[in-house]
């Protein structure tokens, strides 16, 4: 009986990390960076000061580097003009509708809460 136990519970936890695995796949276009931890990402790895950490990685992964924050991915711009050139681009104005700030904010953009948290809301048009 204590074996079957142990079977399930095995391949409970691996049925869980392989739907974690399969759910995370990023495309193809995501620009390289280093390997997180499940769940948590790249968060542990940042420290107190993470833009050292940042500059560090851009000699090894470029300019562009990709990570995430918890489970969030995340594309991070480490030069000034190629910076630049992407906040001039209409298609990155506003604010993208991200889950967190929603759940944050009540459901409602823009809203101020009980947890003195702003949400501004999403702009789809150029500034």
């Amino acid at each position: 009986m204590e074996y079957a136990k142990l079977c399930i519970g095995g391949l409970t936890i691996v049925i869980i990390i392989a739907s974690y695995i399969l759910n995370q796949r990023k495309p193809l276009n995501f620009p390289p960076g280093p390997w997180g931890i499940p769940f948590l990402g790249h968060l542990p790895f940042l420290g107190l000061e993470p833009y050292k950490k940042l500059i560090a990685w851009k000699p090894k992964y470029g300019p562009i580097v990709g990570l995430d924050f918890g489970s969030y991915p995340c594309v991070i711009i480490l030069d000034y003009t190629l910076g630049k050139e992407v906040c001039a681009q209409s298609a990155f104005a506003g604010r993208p509708k991200l889950r967190f700030t929603a759940e944050r904010s009540g459901g409602s953009t823009p809203a101020v809460n009980g947890s003195n948290s702003v949400a501004l809301p999403y702009v789809a048009f150029a500034r």
